[in-house]
């Protein structure tokens, strides 16, 4: 998971730091304006990246998170299980 972690990371802030890198190096006025907005909504949205893959990658969250949310199926029931189980009480 640490290594999804990081991962993510660098794939959000990595086009940003080098934009600001090159207006640092003073290449700012050379770079279009629409080039810029990219970047900066990816790093912005690295907070939603970083939730889904605590989610999707850490079991204790993963389990506590569908507690949470009554539509997605608990972590030890299937629906197999519960095909199974109303047809035995039928």
């Amino acid at each position: 998971m640490i290594v999804v972690m990081i991962l993510v990371f660098i794939c959000c802030w990595g086009p940003y730091a080098s934009l600001s890198f090159l207006g640092i190096l003073g290449y700012s006025e050379e770079i279009p304006v629409l080039y810029t907005v990219f970047p900066l909504h990816l790093c912005k949205s690295s907070i939603l990246w970083n939730l889904l893959v605590y989610i999707i990658l850490n079991p204790t969250f993963n389990s506590e998170i569908r507690k949470l949310i009554w539509f997605l199926p608990k972590p030890d029931e299937s629906p197999i299980n519960l095909v199974t189980i109303t047809q035995i009480n039928k």
